[in-house]
Parts: structure tokens; C-alpha cells; sequence
């Protein structure tokens, strides 16, 4: 099929053709007519110049084109696809081909949903074998602590820690059999002198413990005091930095222990600031100094005893 544009150039190209072959007819014709067809005169009254007499040349009219309506370019048809034949399974056979024309399009094989799945196509996911063996946890074992209902104390309960704003240790605080011994025999106030004076048993120990310590070959604490102009002063004295760190009940008597501890450079301190004032000896202050910048800066801990007054202990205490 030509197209539109190729035709619209073939009839132009006819029509300049034929358009030159009539100019072509026009200007041989004179030549070859006879004179006589030719007029031999011409009015002598003709005032016309011959520039204005008409041409003889013939005059040439080209057609109008009709036009053309402009058609959509053609598509190439699209061929039908073949029908795609269904693969038999392993246990079907293979059944003979169909006289029947397929319809034409894509050929869809309906899908019956009773129509077991084919045991050749491959599983998408692997599957899971169940075990035997127990799935190991990741929460830590925590061991239940036995109540305190079921155990029993024996001797002291464990050390607690002394309340600030208190008398004496809440009771509650203490095991169950501790707690049910005190608070049948003994009263609040029995119990804070009891406690009071397990820590005067305590600084005591210390005072002691420190009365022996040296301080330099052939000098003891002691020996240090003594040379003061007050050698009967209590030792007691230089432990007005000890501390009280634990308090204990024990469980089947009325009597409590009460741990204090004091660090030696401590102690050491308090006794230079009252030797300086106790005329203690210029030498022995020297070699007290001397121990000072030595001293151990570990504490030093003692335990007393002490026991509620009788008059605080009721029911079957007494």
C-alpha cells in the first residue's frame, strides 16, 4: 500500500509534466499552420500599440487535488499464542491429543481444588522434624531462699546495721525465732540499754587493743599516756571517732553484740591533739608523729556484749 505522502508527490509530478507538454504544443503550433490562416493586414485606425494587443500564449489551468483523508497507519496483526499442553503427573499416563480445536487466545487449563498437588514439586519451606531433646532456657536459675518461719537460728542472728533515727533495731528486721524471743521477755527500752551497753563493751575491747599498740621501739601507747601530767586517763577518750557497724540478738538469751572499728590514723590524731596540750615530752611527741605518717589505714574492729537491765525483762525472761 503507497503512502499518502508518495501519492500527493506522483500526482504533482503528473501535473508539471502535463503542464509542460501543452507549453511545449503551444509554441511549436505557429510554425507549422499555414500563413493564410493569419490575418494579412490590420486596421490602419488601430491606435493600440502592439505591446497592449493580448498574448496569444494559451492559458493553462492545473486541477485542484481532491484531498486526501489521512488513514492510521496499519498495526501488524498480533499471532495467536499456541495453547501451552498440560504435563501429566508420574501416576497419570499420557492421554492421546484431542481432535477438538482449542479456542483462539491463551489456552487456561481450569483447575480442579480436589486435585491433589504433585509430590515432585519442590516445598518452599524445610520441614520441621520434631526432637526429643529438652529446648535449653536462657533464664538463669534462681534459688528459692527458704522462709524465715522454717529456719532456725542457731546462736546469734546475722549482723544488722544500726537504725539512725531509732532507739534500738526494729524487730522486724530480725529472723522470726529471734524476733518471737525478744518480744516475749524483753521490752523497747530493755532493749536499747542492752544495745548501749554492747557498744560501751566494744570501745572498751578497743581501748584496750590500742592501750598495747606501738608506736615506736620500746614505746607504747600506754607508755605514751603515762609520761603525760595525766597518766589515769581513760583510753576511751581517743575513740571519739569509732564507729558502730553491725548489732546482733541472740536467739534463745537476752544478750545482744555490737561491733565498733576506728581506723588507727584516727585514733593516732586524737591522741597527738590531747598529748600537745599534756605536756607528753617533746621526743615522744616526735616518734608519735613519726607512727602517724606510717599508720595502716585499715580499721580496727572489736565486739562487746551487753544485757538488758532486770527490770526491763518481762513474761518468762524473769
Amino acid at each position: 500500500m503507497t503512502n499518502v505522502p508518495t501519492r500527493r508527490a506522483m500526482i504533482a509530478m503528473a501535473a508539471v509534466l502535463g503542464m509542460a507538454t501543452l507549453v511545449n504544443a503551444q509554441t511549436t503550433a505557429p510554425a507549422t499552420q499555414p500563413a493564410a490562416t493569419q490575418p494579412a493586414t490590420r486596421p490602419a485606425s488601430s491606435t493600440k500599440p502592439a505591446a497592449t494587443q493580448p498574448s496569444s500564449a494559451p492559458v493553462i489551468y492545473i486541477p485542484r487535488l481532491p484531498d486526501i483523508p489521512e488513514s492510521p497507519t496499519p498495526k501488524p496483526p498480533v499471532p495467536p499464542v499456541p495453547p501451552v499442553p498440560p504435563v501429566p503427573s508420574p501416576g497419570e499416563s499420557a492421554k492421546p491429543p484431542s481432535n477438538d480445536k482449542p479456542p483462539v487466545g491463551i489456552f487456561i487449563k481450569p483447575v480442579d481444588p480436589n486435585t491433589p498437588v504433585a509430590a515432585t514439586q519442590p516445598a518452599t519451606q524445610p520441614a520441621i522434624v520434631p526432637t526429643t531433646q529438652p529446648v535449653p532456657t536462657t533464664q538463669p536459675v534462681v534459688a528459692i531462699p527458704p522462709t524465715p518461719a522454717k529456719t532456725k537460728t542457731v546462736g546469734f542472728s546475722p549482723w544488722v546495721e544500726p537504725d539512725a533515727n531509732s532507739r534500738c533495731v526494729y524487730l522486724s528486721r530480725m529472723p522470726e525465732d529471734v524476733r518471737r524471743f525478744w518480744s516475749s521477755r524483753c521490752t523497747v527500752a530493755g532493749r536499747a540499754l542492752a544495745e548501749r551497753a554492747a557498744r560501751d563493751a566494744a570501745l572498751a575491747e578497743l581501748a584496750k587493743h590500742f592501750d598495747a599498740m606501738v608506736l615506736a621501739p620500746g614505746l607504747t601507747v600506754g607508755e605514751f599516756i603515762a609520761a603525760t601530767d595525766k597518766p589515769n586517763v581513760s583510753r576511751v577518750k581517743f575513740l571519739r571517732g569509732a564507729k558502730l557497724r553491725g548489732l546482733r540478738y541472740h536467739v534463745d538469751r537476752l544478750v545482744i553484740e555490737a561491733r565498733v572499728e576506728i581506723l588507727p590514723r584516727t585514733f593516732g590524731a586524737s591522741l597527738k591533739g590531747w598529748a600537745g596540750a599534756h605536756d607528753a615530752g617533746r621526743a615522744n611527741m616526735a616518734k608519735l608523729e613519726a607512727w602517724l605518717l606510717q599508720a595502716d589505714d585499715a580499721p580496727v574492729g572489736r565486739v562487746g556484749q551487753g544485757k538488758p537491765p532486770q527490770s526491763q525483762v518481762v513474761g518468762q525472761g524473769r
